[in-house]
């Protein structure tokens, strides 16, 4: 019974949490359509009260098509990494991307709006594993079996 218990939790907490991000998806992929058609009145009207006197339309225009000057139209959002009323989601754009932090109210308007550009992931690379996969690699291409049978047995 109580592993039912637990199982059923388990199903609602996912359920929940699949919503919620799905609240910030739809908001974002409503605000990239208004941003890309230049649509102040609907980025208007995707915001709460607050949020409409902190970027009046006099300042969202410019600010807006500054994002889309800067590197293209946007394309997609991301997964939303959420937590409580706040979720960060990847925009990619036509020449990068962006990190949009979007806080939604009760209503799921827009209470919060922080833009910054996207930062580049860069792999970690382990300057050891390079050196023998460059040397492994010029010994295939190099046809030196010998020494391919070293680094093999060397690794073992």
């Amino acid at each position: 019974m109580a592993f039912s218990g637990l199982v059923f939790y388990a199903l609602v907490s996912s359920l929940c949490a699949a919503e919620t991000d799905n609240r910030f998806l739809e908001t974002a992929k409503k605000l990239i359509h208004a941003i890309n058609a230049s649509d102040t009145a609907a980025i208007e009207s995707m915001l709460d009260s607050q949020m409409q006197q902190v970027l009046p339309i006099e300042k969202a225009t410019p600010f807006f098509r500054g994002i889309v000057a800067a590197r293209g139209k946007l394309k997609a959002a991301g997964t939303p990494a959420v937590s409580e009323s706040t979720a960060t989601l990847r925009v990619s754009a036509e020449r990068g991307g962006w990190d949009f932090q979007v806080t939604l109210d009760g209503s799921d308007k827009i209470s919060g709006l922080l833009i910054t550009p996207a930062k580049a992931v860069t792999p970690a690379t382990d300057d050891r594993f390079a050196k023998i996969s460059k040397r492994l690699i010029r010994a295939i291409n190099g046809e030196q079996i010998s020494t391919i049978e070293t680094m093999l047995r060397s690794e073992e």
